[in-house]
């Protein structure tokens, strides 16, 4: 069976292995969080007493941190958008391939090591 590996809350945050029913629950409402949401209560019913832990990264980058990632981004074609300092969806989507080729986890957010790695390489 297939599975993908979800990483809401970035690399050091809580992982899911998903399913196809968790890409179908997206098609009805396309919401990570929703589907999660769904998973965690079917867990719950079941009996199966699943905690997640988290806890909130601390090298938080800046609004012109992130403009500076669309930028250098956009610049390898990995961005197609306004370069505006939000880490949207367009964003995440475009740090995920440029972490593909620097073998880093494909989170979709910026680490610090990221941007360095992006400065390096501009």
């Amino acid at each position: 069976m297939e599975a993908k590996l979800l990483m809401p809350m970035g690399v050091n945050g809580p992982k899911f292995l998903t399913y196809p029913n968790f890409d179908r629950i997206t098609r009805w409402n396309n919401s990570v969080l929703y589907a999660l949401s769904v998973g965690l209560l079917s867990d719950h019913l079941l009996n199966e007493k699943t905690k997640i832990h988290a806890k909130r990264n601390n090298q938080e980058l800046s609004r012109e941190d992130i403009e500076f990632v669309q930028k250098i981004l956009a610049k390898k074609g990995f961005y197609s958008g306004n370069p505006d300092g939000v880490l949207g969806t367009k964003t995440k989507e475009g740090i995920k391939k440029y972490q593909k080729i620097l073998r880093l986890p494909q989170d979709g957010y910026p680490s610090l090591y990221f941007v360095q790695q992006l400065k390096k390489r501009k």
